[in-house]
């Protein structure tokens, strides 16, 4: 290899070495922050639990950012949750957003969801905060018990709930996704079994959903689109009221039995018409002409004598 290929794949991998390391650095920095914010909202927990419990309101809505809203709505959340400050409580999500507002300057809004696990049953509270120059709190505070979110169809939070109970149209969802599944299941295995052109590419192609994302909640409306493997169809509520409709297609299937017949179709050699080359012609010999003269035995010829001689 010539030398100066060499110095260019040096650099490259150099370069590439580079970029592994402030990836990892990033993901550490990334990973160290949403600990520190984790450790900060479950801190911000147990104080809400502590005032609920002591029914506290004052100290309530010195955590909110907004106090005289937390003061209406303090009384709503003590008297349906019966909470301790010791009662265990596990986190089960955490999402932080930051945005610039020209008014405020740079914002950061935290939402967290938690599992608490009271005396009588568990409850799911999800609470926002937010930070920005004008001050820092509470913004919203939201809590039902686990039973009541499984019986309006709502997946709780966290891998250690129940799931929720779905409704009819849940279900049709759900069913529609399953059958679409096992068609999937019948392309595949009708694929090994004729072997068609491009065979293997067609059993990765027949796994491949897409399909329409509609996300509608009290006061938004988002749509997309999603294309994956075995991408689910399915509808989601949410605590907040948000429902998410997501219907998807195996269109990798559907195309492969459109274009079956073709795919299937043997190539065939066509026939072509081979002449028969004639057989090259034995020149005969030369027959020699017949001759009415005798042939010369080496002998004199005899010779026929007059009868009247003869005698």
């Amino acid at each position: 290899m010539r030398r100066p290929t060499l110095k260019h794949l040096g650099c490259a991998m150099l370069a590439l070495l580079l970029l592994m390391l402030c990836g990892c650095q990033f993901i550490a920095d990334m990973k160290q922050d949403l600990s520190a914010k984790q450790t900060e909202m479950d801190e911000l927990l147990v104080k809400v639990m502590t005032c609920v419990e002591n029914n506290d309101a004052q100290s309530a809505s010195a955590l909110a950012y907004d106090p005289q809203k937390m003061l209406e709505g303090f009384s709503a959340i003590a008297s349906g949750w019966p909470v301790h400050a010791t009662d265990p409580f596990e986190a089960a999500g955490l999402t932080i957003n930051k945005n610039n507002n020209s008014e405020t300057g740079p914002q950061t809004f935290t939402t967290a969801v938690y599992i608490i696990h009271c005396q009588d049953q568990d409850y799911q509270a999800q609470f926002s905060t937010c930070e920005d120059r004008s001050g820092s709190g509470l913004i919203g505070f939201n809590v039902t018990t686990v039973q009541s979110l499984i019986d309006n169809g709502i997946e709780p939070a966290g891998t250690n709930t129940p799931f929720a109970k779905k409704s009819f149209g849940q279900w049709c969802f759900t069913g529609f996704w399953i059958l679409c599944c096992i068609f999937c299941l019948v392309t595949i295995i009708d694929i090994i079994r004729k072997k068609p052109r491009l065979w293997g590419l067609w059993i990765l192609a027949a796994l491949f959903f897409f399909g329409a994302l509609i996300e509608k909640g009290p006061n938004s409306l988002h749509t997309g689109i999603r294309l994956g493997l075995l991408s689910e169809s399915g509808w989601a509520k949410f605590l907040d009221g948000t429902n998410r409709y997501q219907l998807c297609l195996p269109v990798g299937a559907i195309a492969y039995w459109i274009d079956r017949k073709r795919l299937l179709k043997k190539k065939e050699a066509p026939a072509y018409a081979v002449p028969v080359q004639p057989a090259p012609v034995q020149p005969t010999p030369a027959q020699p002409a017949p001759s009415d003269t005798v042939p010369s035995t080496g002998n004199p010829p005899e010779q026929v004598l007059p009868p009247e001689q003869a005698e």
